[in-house]
Order: structure tokens, then sequence, then C-alpha cells
């Protein structure tokens, strides 16, 4: 008990402050809304492009990788 309380006196106010923030955003995110259709695949298609081009980069040109990487 006594370790928790030092803890809480011990950390940075920009922590609670960052903490509210983020748990208003995330309570916010819970409503529901109507997203448009570029924004739905635009952030998940840029993932896939840059973890096809980091796995290429580090097999330097061996696509024996991408049979693989559609299965996993």
């Amino acid at each position: 008990m006594l370790l928790s309380i030092e803890l809480l006196e011990e950390t940075p106010f920009w922590v609670y402050v960052v903490f509210v923030i983020l748990l208003l955003l995330g309570l916010r995110a819970t409503r529901s809304k109507t997203v448009p259709f570029k924004q739905v695949f635009f952030l998940p298609a840029l993932f896939v492009f840059w973890a096809i081009y980091t796995i290429e980069f580090l097999f330097k040109g061996h696509y024996c990788f991408l049979p693989l990487w559609l299965v996993a």
C-alpha cells in the first residue's frame, strides 16, 4: 500500500493529463459513427505495404518470404 501511494505521489503531473486525455478519447470512440470508405482502409493498407517493404528489404530481393507472409 505504501509503495503505491509513493508511486502516485512521485508521478509527474503531465502523466495524469495524458491519462485523462486518452481516457476521454477512448470514451468518445465508443460512440457509433459513420466513417468514409477511404479512411477505413488507408491506414491498414499503409501498414501492409510497409510490412512487405521491410521484409523484402531484410530478404534482399528473395521473394520466398511472400507466401509465408500471406499465410501468416
